[in-house]
C-alpha cells in the first residue's frame, strides 16, 4: 500500500507505487482515493492525489482509524454503511460530512464508498470530492437553496423530511393540505402520528431494522398505504422514500400521493363489475327456468305419489307396514333430489363478496355442468366427460368459475338443439367408463405447466362468422331472448384470474370453448 516517505532531505517524495491490481487502479484513478478495511475500519492504503488532498502526515496515514480523518461519523456508522455494500444489496453509498484541518478549519467532502473486491479479502474503496468552506459560493449556495424550496412549496404531492428516530423535520404546503396539520403542528414531533394503527405502532420498526440490515422494503421502490389525517380519516396513499446521509446522520424524505379518489373510482368499477357479473348469473337461471321447473316437478310429483301409495297401506286392513316404510323411503330420495336442485340454484344465483380461495377445477366443472344439462338427455343431447384426475388446484373463486362454466355449456345446449342433423352428430368418445356415442364433451386438464385448461366441445353448426369476430364484445348475441352478456362477463371473469378464454372449431364440426387458470402455488400472493 501506498505511503508518503521522507527523502532524507526533509522533503516529502511521491508515495511509492501500489502493488497488484488495486494499486494500479488507485494510482490511474482521477480522483482522491482512498482504501478501508472493513473489519477494523481503519486506512489500509491511499493514492498520492488522496495524501495531497487530505495533507497526510510525511509517515503516511496506514493503519490509521477512519474517525480520525472523519470525526463526525463514528465507526458504528460507518459499519451501517458498509453492511449492504458488503452484502451486495446496494453498489455504493455516498456520505457528506466534514474534514477538519491543520488550520482548525473544515472544509465539506462527499465521500462514495464501494465495494473493491480484492482477491484476498473485501475492501472498502472511498472517492473523495469537495470543496472548502471558503471558496465555496454563498450566492450559489442561496440559489440552490431558493430553487430547492420553491420545487417543494409548489409540489403537489407531499414531501416529509424525518430523521433515523421518526422525527419530523420539515413538511411541504401540499403536506399541509393532504393532511390537514400546520407544518408548526408536526414538526418535531414523531411522523407516526400521520398513520392509522398498525402501522403508527410498527414504523419505529421498519426503521430500526432497515439501518440494522440495510434491506430495502420501501426505500427507492414505492407502495400503497393508508395515512391518517387531522380529523382521524384514514385515506389511501402512495408512498415512495428516498434516502440522504449527511454528517453521519441519516435523512429520510416521504414522497405521498393521496389517491383515496382513484382508489374510489377503482372500488365502484369493480363493484358495478361484480353487478354485471350477477345479473349475468340471474340471466342464465331465467334462460333455464322452463327445464328446471320441469326437472322439479317430476320428484315432486313422485313425492306426491309415493305418499299417497304409503297412506294406502297403512289403511289396509291389516296395515302393510313394511310396504308404507318403503314408500316413504322413496319420497324421501326424491326430496333429497328435489333440495340438491335447489341447492346448485340458490348458490350459483347468490350474490355475495369475491373470495378466491384454493379450489379442485373438477369438482367446480362437475357440478356447474349437472346444473346446466338439467333437462339436456331428454333433448337428445349425449353428454361425456373428460376430467382427468388428479389436477392441481388452482386459486379462484368458485361460484364466478361456475358462471363460466354453466354459460359455455348452455350456449353449447341451445346451438345443438337448434340443429336439425344434431342425431346425426353423435360420434363415439371413449371414456373412463367405455366407449359412448356423445355429441358434447366438457374436459379438464393439465395446460403447459402453469395452467389447467377447462373445454366445453359440441356438435353443432359452428359459429357464425358474421360475429366470430365480436363474439366476446358486450350486447352481442345469436339468441332472441339473450341479453349478449353472458360471454363477455366469462372473459371478464376468466382474465380476473389470469387466465384465458378463446374458441375454435373442432372436428366434430361444431364449436370448442377453451378457458385457463392459473395454478395455485403455495407461495402465492394475492
Amino acid at each position: 500500500m501506498a505511503t508518503a516517505r521522507d527523502s532524507g532531505d526533509g522533503e516529502a517524495r511521491e508515495p511509492e507505487p501500489i502493488a497488484g491490481q488495486l494499486g494500479g487502479f488507485l494510482e490511474r484513478a482521477s480522483l482522491p482515493c482512498l482504501v478501508i478495511d472493513p473489519e477494523a475500519f481503519s486506512i489500509a492504503g491511499a493514492n498520492g492525489r488522496a495524501l495531497a488532498w487530505l495533507g497526510a502526515p510525511r509517515d503516511g496515514i496506514e493503519g490509521q482509524p477512519v474517525t480520525a480523518l472523519f470525526p463526525n461519523i463514528t465507526e458504528p456508522v460507518w459499519r451501517r454503511l458498509a453492511r449492504p455494500l458488503l452484502s451486495g444489496l446496494r453498489p455504493s453509498v455516498r456520505i457528506q460530512t466534514e474534514q477538519l484541518q491543520e488550520d482548525a478549519g473544515s472544509r465539506l467532502v462527499e465521500i462514495e464508498l464501494e465495494l473493491f473486491d480484492d482477491p484476498d479479502r473485501p475492501l472498502l474503496l472511498a472517492r473523495l470530492s469537495g470543496a472548502t468552506r471558503q471558496t465555496a459560493s454563498a450566492e450559489a449556495l442561496g440559489q440552490s437553496e431558493a430553487l430547492l424550496r420553491s420545487i417543494i412549496d409548489t409540489a403537489p404531492d407531499a414531501i416529509i423530511t424525518i430523521d433515523a428516530s421518526g422525527t419530523i423535520e420539515s413538511f411541504s404546503p401540499a403536506a399541509e393540505k393532504i393532511f390537514g396539520y400546520a407544518a408548526e403542528e408536526v414538526i418535531g414531533r414523531d411522523v407516526s402520528m400521520l398513520m392509522p394503527t398498525p402501522h403508527k405502532v410498527r414504523h419505529g420498526g421498519y426503521i430500526e431494522r432497515y439501518l440494522k440490515t440495510g434491506e430495502k422494503h420501501v426505500i427507492g421502490i414505492g407502495r400503497e398505504t393508508t395515512g391518517l389525517r387531522k380529523n382521524g380519516e384514514r385515506f389511501a396513499i402512495e408512498l415512495a422514500v428516498g434516502e440522504l446521509i449527511q454528517g453521519g446522520r441519516h435523512f429520510f424524505t416521504g414522497f405521498i400521493r393521496d389517491i383515496g379518489d382513484r382508489v374510489a373510482a377503482e372500488r365502484r368499477a369493480t363493484e358495478l363489475q361484480r353487478e354485471i357479473t350477477h345479473v349475468a348469473r340471474l340471466s342464465a337461471v331465467g334462460e333455464m327456468s322452463t327445464t328446471i321447473a320441469h326437472e322439479l316437478n317430476q320428484p315432486l310429483a313422485a313425492i306426491a305419489n309415493y305418499s299417497l301409495a304409503a297412506k294406502n297401506q297403512l289403511a289396509g286392513q291389516p296395515p302393510d307396514i313394511a310396504k308404507a316404510v318403503g314408500f316413504m323411503e322413496e319420497a324421501g330420495e326424491q326430496s333429497r333430489r328435489a333440495g340438491e336442485i335447489i341447492r346448485r340454484l340458490r348458490s350459483f344465483a347468490r350474490h355475495g363478496e369475491t373470495e378466491r380461495r384454493p379450489v379442485d377445477i373438477n369438482d367446480i366443472v362437475r357440478e356447474a355442468a349437472q346444473l346446466s344439462l338439467i333437462g339436456a338427455s331428454a333433448a337428445g343431447v349425449r353428454t361425456a366427460f373428460e376430467l382427468a384426475e388428479p389436477l392441481p388446484s388452482v386459486l379462484a373463486d368458485g361460484i364466478q368459475i361456475q358462471q363460466v362454466v354453466v354459460n359455455l355449456v348452455r350456449n353449447a345446449l341451445d346451438a345443438m338443439v337448434s340443429d336439425e342433423k344434431l342425431s346425426r352428430r353423435e360420434i363415439d368418445f371413449e371414456t373412463a367408463y367405455g366407449t359412448q356415442p356423445t355429441n358434447l364433451r366438457v374436459a379438464a386438464a393439465l395446460h403447459g405447466e402453469d395452467y389447467v385448461a377447462v373445454a366445453v366441445h359440441d356438435s353443432g353448426p359452428g359459429i357464425d362468422q358474421s360475429i366470430a369476430d365480436k363474439l366476446f364484445e358486450p350486447f352481442v348475441t345469436t339468441k332472441q331472448s339473450g341479453l349478449g352478456i353472458g360471454l363477455s362477463v366469462c372473459k371478464s371473469i376468466v382474465e380476473a384470474h389470469d387466465g384465458r378464454l378463446w374458441v375454435e372449431t373442432n372436428d366434430m364440426g361444431g364449436t370448442t370453448f377453451y378457458f385457463t387458470l392459473p395454478i395455485h402455488r403455495e407461495d402465492d400472493r394475492w
